[in-house]
């Protein structure tokens, strides 16, 4: 465990999400995934990394159940529909890391 924190992460005490609903709590794993993304993508700023994943999951719920809503009133099959939707956000996700990883390459370029 870190030595940051000493009690269990992993649950929040009882009546403590009336207080910190938005407090976090994240294995020693998880916390260092984020801080390794965190470091790659935006020097180790813990509070960008967090925003730009949530902005991102959040517009990814959205627009799928938009489509779900949709399709489901057009009649559509809703497992086929929730594959395509999936598929289409996959390469969203991948086209914008590509994009992203490109951007720091030729920036990195640029100071070489």
């Amino acid at each position: 465990m870190h030595s940051r924190f000493i009690e269990d992460r992993r649950c929040k005490a009882d009546g403590e999400h009336l207080d910190n609903p938005v407090k976090t709590r994240l294995t020693d794993e998880e916390f260092d995934r984020l801080e390794r993304h965190a470091e790659k993508r935006h020097g180790g700023v813990l509070s960008h990394t967090l925003r730009e994943y949530l902005l991102m999951s959040m517009d990814m719920v959205e627009r799928r159940e938009q489509a779900l809503i949709e399709a489901l009133d057009s009649g559509q099959n809703r497992d086929e529909l929730q594959r395509e939707i999936t598929q289409a956000l996959m390469a969203q996700i991948v086209d914008q890391r590509m994009t992203e990883r490109l951007a720091a390459r030729v920036a990195q370029q640029q100071t070489a």
